[in-house]
């Protein structure tokens, strides 16, 4: 998956969050946060469609998602 991608969640898994189940996003790509401790932390970004602002998942959430050809 690379920035740009357009994604959907499956919406057969049941581990993805309701809400998103079966929505389409454009991936936005990694943002990296540095903790107090010096631990860099990948979190991923969306923008789902119909939606204003980016959602941030961690790398968990991955699984649930398939890019679009």
């Amino acid at each position: 998956m690379k920035r740009g991608d357009l994604v959907k969640i499956k919406p057969s898994n049941p581990w993805a969050i309701e809400r998103y189940k079966g929505r389409t996003a454009i991936y936005l790509g990694m943002q990296k946060i540095q903790r107090d401790d010096g631990l860099i932390i990948g979190n991923y970004k969306f923008l789902f469609q119909g939606d204003q602002h980016p959602t941030i998942f961690d790398k968990s959430f991955l699984h649930c998602v398939e890019v679009i050809k």
